[in-house]
């Protein structure tokens, strides 16, 4: 890291712990101007998570000295970050500018992860009630993914339940009915039980401690005294340790529950309890699969391990105690070895991917672990994941039911809208799925019928062309990651190169309304870009057609001459569009 990169986190951690606790009301005079240097740097550098953490210090300050009190909703449509709205105060002006600059950090912290991901919650969570009040609905989604990445890192939890009970306090009627799409996520944290502080270390300091108190009792009854104030501060450190901070929070959300009453506070047991017994209810295969007879010395008894699958991958999934979680990944990684090795040991003339049910459940978990902030989970299920790809792309018959239930797994994680550290790995299995098809089959076979890199094409094409912005952005995602191997074999840029780039174009056109902080048109237009030099290097292969080459939609050809026929009349309809390029 750079030296003067560094002095700024430091500068950064400094302001965050001094401002809010030193004479806040000095602050308020410069509220405007922070906010609007910060806000600005921002936004050439949205990539850097201290200025969130910087303006999440000032929206602090101004909760504490209710610096926006007297500001109202504006509806205008003044640009606040551009314009001062005439005849408006400092407050209002920068009531404007945060509540601009907040709406394109809810767009933008889509694409976050890790640190600067946080950072963003943390800064819509610390806004104050009267920028939260012009529209609380749109804070819903940042509360619920800070309550679901909360399970493991707990600091975010905590400013999670700081929101929710500000604003359950001073935006009742507004928050009523959005808790039952809130509390579920809760419930969570209410199922597992936190376990005691075991470490050997603090077990002696609590001895040492009693040994002292009890000779200072000692002492004092002799001598008619009271206990000296070091042990009783001692004693109460102790106390206190014994509470570890996932209690903390559990009983936080007891006191949240029980504030918000008996009518509200069921919405948490309805909503778990629908999810429960929908995900409870279907068993995930009709048969038993996972028989194990278990090695012992004068028996073998066969033991049926598909009861316990399900109640597994929960654990590893959602569980909020570290040693829970840890222990279910080891045991899910297990089972997924056992279960991976009995599928290929079917016989011949036995079914057909015998555990295809299974997969269709787990592969998505795998994917997900893959990517977990618990890093015992990444160091199981990552390499695992990478091996499974190697595994299953070897296949010979085209849509193979296990290679094909893996790659629809990885372009549902491409496609998700909440977790972008999922979405970034699977782009990631995206390449990794072309290249190692590509290394499995022969020159031949590529140049007849690439299997798998037809099958992973048409459904990018799919969902290049998808009314919906994030499976767009997913399509654009996984050509930017697969174009360097796909450019390397000469066999595959003839087959699909054309019909890669009018569908890309076509998607382009449709991201025009798209939020500029998504991405959508940024990600189109390199993955567009990298086609147009692919496809410059290579121009001689597609001076004429060939019988091998895929066709666009209701094209009889496919060469130069015919791409170019119809990219005219395109750019003369939507120069607008195209003028991204």
């Amino acid at each position: 890291m750079p030296k003067d990169f560094q002095i700024y986190l430091n500068l950064v951690e400094l302001c965050r712990w001094l401002l809010p606790r030193v004479r806040v009301h000095f602050f308020q005079d410069w509220v405007l101007t922070f906010s609007r240097q910060v806000i600005v740097h921002s936004s050439k550098l949205p990539l850097v998570s201290g200025f969130y953490k910087l303006l999440m210090v000032a929206m602090k300050i101004c909760s504490k000295t209710s610096y926006f009190k007297e500001c109202q909703d504006d509806k205008s449509d003044h640009d606040a970050m551009d314009t001062r709205p005439s005849g408006s105060s400092d407050t209002q002006q920068c009531y404007l500018l945060v509540q601009k600059f907040i709406a394109e950090v809810l767009v933008r912290s889509r694409q976050y992860k890790d640190d600067l991901l946080s950072a963003c919650l943390h800064l819509v969570l610390s806004l104050p009630v009267e920028i939260v009040a012009a529209d609380v609905e749109r804070l819903v989604p940042p509360l619920r993914l800070a309550i679901q990445i909360g399970l493991g890192y707990l600091p975010l939890a905590e400013a999670a339940l700081d929101a929710m009970e500000t604003w359950s306090n001073r935006l009742p009627r507004q928050m009523q009915p959005l808790f039952g799409r809130i509390l579920p996520g809760l419930d969570e944290y209410l199922r597992t039980t936190p376990r005691q502080v075991s470490d050997s270390m603090e077990t002696e300091e609590r001895q040492r401690l009693t040994i002292m108190v009890l000779k200072s009792r000692r002492q004092a009854s002799v001598q008619g005294r009271k206990l000296p104030l070091r042990v009783l501060k001692a004693l109460d450190k102790t106390k206190q340790s014994d509470e570890s901070a996932l209690a903390h929070v559990r009983h936080r959300i007891i006191h949240l529950l029980g504030s918000l009453g008996g009518h509200t506070s069921l919405q948490l047991v309805r909503g778990a309890d629908a999810h429960s017994r929908a995900a409870q209810a279907v068993a995930w295969d009709s048969k038993r699969r996972l028989d194990f007879a278990v090695p012992f010395v004068d028996i073998k008894p066969t033991i049926s391990l598909d009861p316990f699958l399900p109640r597994v991958v929960e654990l590893a999934t959602s569980s909020s105690d570290r040693q829970t979680k840890v222990v279910a990944c080891e045991c899910l990684h297990s089972f997924a070895i056992y279960m991976i090795g009995k599928g290929a040991r079917q016989p011949d003339g036995g079914e057909k991917s015998p555990m295809g049910k299974l997969y269709k459940r787990v592969f998505p978990v795998f994917l997900r672990l893959a990517c977990d902030v618990e890093i015992v989970a990444v160091q199981l299920f990552r390499p695992l994941v990478l091996q499974l790809i190697h595994w299953l792309t070897s296949n010979r018959t085209f849509e193979s039911a296990e290679t094909m239930t893996l790659l629809d797994a990885i372009l549902d994680g491409l496609v998700q809208s909440e977790i972008t550290a999922l979405r970034d790995f699977s782009a990631v299995c995206v390449r990794e799925f072309l290249t190692w098809s590509i290394k499995q089959s022969s020159p031949q076979q590529l140049e007849k019928s690439p299997i798998n890199t037809k099958s992973l094409l048409k459904r990018l094409f799919s969902l290049a062309l998808h009314p919906s912005a994030f499976k767009r952005l997913g399509a654009a995602l996984a050509f930017n990651h697969i174009y360097t191997v796909l450019r390397e074999e000469e066999s595959l840029v003839d087959m699909f190169a054309i019909e890669i780039l009018v569908n890309f174009l076509l998607s382009l056109r449709m991201a025009h309304q798209d939020a500029a902080a998504l991405g959508t048109q940024e990600h189109c237009c390199t993955a567009i870009k990298h086609l147009q030099r692919i496809i410059s290097v290579k121009a001689k292969l597609f001076l004429k057609t060939t019988k091998n080459r895929g066709l666009p939609r209701n094209w009889k050809e496919a060469d130069l001459k015919h791409v170019v026929g119809w990219l005219m009349p395109q750019e003369a309809d939507l120069k607008h569009v195209f003028g991204w390029l």
